[in-house]
């Protein structure tokens, strides 16, 4: 339909036509349809509600945004698109609604706290301190910008969490887990056993006689589902990458210089070079070249920190690498000083400051010149999606082409117009083509597009799927070949290889099965081992998680056999089977004080606490009830 309604908006008569009849639709949505918002119990910008109170489209979407940029500092090119894909949105507003049901709970029990609490939470919060250590109102009102929140709405949101956390830990605070259960995955976890074993080495299915045709159609007639050709759909895209633009952007030495200290602090390219530093921070300039006098005349950096009433622990900045400290000032003449040298007075962000370096650790990196390329595409991948010119450009773009496409223009016509490539793809449901071979190559994203694909039909008029990088691709489904059972010709080679690996399987698994037999009849594993020309391999201390001797398949076959048993296993290596013997059966000792032990309790400890918390959430939701305005 929309491909006819396309043709028709080529000519004047049909642009006419299509506006009245457009213009009659959103006439009757005016009059009929925009009430049914008001008329189920929501307001107009309310998206749920807790009891009698109301949570605000705006809240969810500051909370859903905060989310999203989180997950970006750690993964880059992660959108909003991608965000609800995975649910991310219905998590948010799951954690909001349980906020929410927990702050009303507080109301209705006459939970508050005072100003005096909420103002010793905020100086003790390390986001607001100081270079001096105490609450700087600087880095306060910085948090509060970058938050998009006022004073009195964050304190607020402080005060909601705090008796939140009260009210959680009067829940579940405290919660022990009972020891019978704490030993019971303690012996669960740590039982071990002694397996000793045997390959059997698996029958080569190319060695294998073919069989003859009646057998192969035999084959084929019980497995036609397994041989059929997949739906196939063609397809056009037309992708926007910024990768296109990569012509646009400039990388310049100190870009990539930049790059290279981010890549040591990280220890991407081996470790850098870090310092023990401590810093004395003083209220003015003329105070710190004061004291820089006195230690020229001999005072020891100890005595000037007993004059100002300093312990070692409120000057130490710990060790860090140059990149780890943000102020650039203090990094460069810390890291300028000799060991045990004290710097003249620097003017740091948050005043003077005193630097003594302590202690030297070496850094032993890659050289710059060695991943000088890999850091020039780092650098041209983070510029190609945050680089406002670029984002300018894209989204432009990205106009226009949504422009040509509403006034009624197929893809390659747009294409054609924006002289810009356009790709033809032919995929089944997994991304491959009828040859086998993977699209991923043809366009980015390409799982995200062949899905899209999978869920339209011909003559829809899609939406662009936005990338990972912040593109877009934009697609056209232009045919559709159905799936189909294929007849015996068409497919007889993959009937034959699947006989051929079917017919080897059952061989190698007649062979073990008849080792088995000799061993549980009182053969020795050594005499089976010395007729397949093999040798008994032993394996201590498996756990039910295998090791590297025993895979996963042979642990389970080992924990579901008593001392002394034999059974067959997978080797997880090709067609090969493992004859395997349970020869001892051990449990650590319970020690409530080992480190194992406690580590464990405590996992336990939290894990059920945050199930009853979570009870608790779900009993106070439906007190109260909740409602969604999907």
């Amino acid at each position: 339909m929309l491909t006819n309604i396309r043709g028709a908006a080529e000519s004047w008569l049909g642009k006419i036509v299509l506006t009245i009849m457009f213009g009659f639709l959103i006439i009757s949505f005016a009059i009929w349809g925009i009430g049914d918002i008001f008329r189920n119990g929501f307001g107009s910008n309310t998206l749920a509600t807790v009891g009698k109170t109301e949570i605000g489209v705006e809240s969810f979407r500051r909370a859903f945004q905060q989310r999203v940029q989180e997950i970006q500092q750690r993964s880059r090119g992660f959108s909003a698109e991608q965000a609800r894909t995975i649910g991310l949105d219905r998590q948010v507003l799951s954690q909001i609604i349980s906020e929410t049901a927990l702050n009303e709970t507080s109301r209705t029990l006459g939970l508050a706290m005072a100003d005096e609490d909420i103002a010793r939470s905020l100086a003790a919060n390390p986001a607001f301190r100081g270079a001096d250590g105490r609450f700087n109102r600087l880095a306060f009102d910085g948090y509060l910008r970058n938050e998009g929140l006022s004073e009195s709405s964050f304190i607020q949101q402080q005060r909601q969490a705090t008796l939140r956390q009260h009210l959680g830990e009067a829940v579940s605070g405290g919660f022990s887990t009972p020891q019978v259960m704490t030993e019971m995955l303690h012996r669960y976890r740590s039982e071990e056993r002694d397996i000793a074993s045997v390959i059997v080495p698996g029958i080569s299915a190319a060695g294998l006689t073919a069989p003859d045709e009646a057998t192969l159609k035999a084959l084929h007639d019980q497995r036609k589902g397994a041989f059929r050709a997949p739906e196939i759909r063609k397809a056009t895209a037309l992708v926007l990458s910024p990768t296109g633009f990569a012509a646009d952007i400039t990388i310049s030495d100190s870009d990539l210089q930049a790059a290279y200290a981010r890549g040591l602090a990280s220890n991407r390219f081996g470790e850098a070079e870090k310092r023990q530093i401590q810093q004395i921070v003083f209220p003015n300039p003329a105070e710190a070249q004061a004291a820089a006098d006195k230690l020229k005349g001999g005072m020891s950096f100890e005595a000037l920190l007993e004059e100002r009433k300093l312990k070692a622990a409120d000057v130490d900045l710990g060790l860090k690498a140059r990149a780890e400290l943000l102020d650039k000032a203090i990094a460069e003449a810390a890291f300028a000083l000799a060991d045990q040298a004290v710097s003249a007075p620097v003017q740091g962000t948050f005043g003077s400051v005193l630097l003594r370096v302590t202690g030297i650790t070496p850094g032993s990196a890659l050289p710059f010149e060695s991943v000088r390329e890999t850091l020039r595409s780092d650098v041209s991948a983070a510029k190609l999606t945050g680089d406002p010119a670029i984002r300018r450009k894209i989204d432009a773009t990205h106009d226009r082409i949504e422009e040509l496409r509403a006034a009624g223009k197929s893809l390659e016509q747009v294409a054609d117009e924006l002289k810009r490539p356009l790709i033809t793809l032919e995929t089944d449901a997994q991304g491959q083509s009828k040859t086998g071979e993977p699209v991923a190559a043809l366009l980015p994203d390409a799982g995200d597009v062949v899905k899209a694909i999978y869920q339209s039909d011909r003559g829809v008029d899609n939406e662009a799927i936005r990338t990972r990088d912040n593109g877009y691709v934009w697609f056209e489904i232009t045919s559709i070949e159905k799936a189909r059972e294929r007849n015996f010709d068409e497919v007889r080679p993959q009937v034959e290889e699947t006989w051929r690996n079917d017919e080897a399987s059952r061989r190698t698994s007649e062979n073990a099965a008849a080792f088995l037999k000799r061993l549980e009849a009182g053969e020795s594993l050594e005499t089976i081992a010395s007729e397949l020309g093999g040798s008994v391999e032993t394996a201590a201390g498996v756990t039910r998680n295998g090791n590297a001797q025993v895979g996963p398949s042979a642990a389970a076959s080992a924990f579901a056999l008593k001392e002394g048993a034999y059974a067959i296993a997978s080797t997880g290596k090709g067609a090969d089977r493992m004859l395997l013997k349970v020869t001892a059966i051990s449990t650590p000792a319970y020690k409530a004080e080992d480190a194992a032990i406690k580590s464990l309790k405590t996992q336990l400890d939290r894990t059920l606490a945050d199930e009853l918390l979570s009870q608790y959430v779900g009993v106070v939701q439906n007190t109260l009830g909740v409602t969604v305005n999907e």
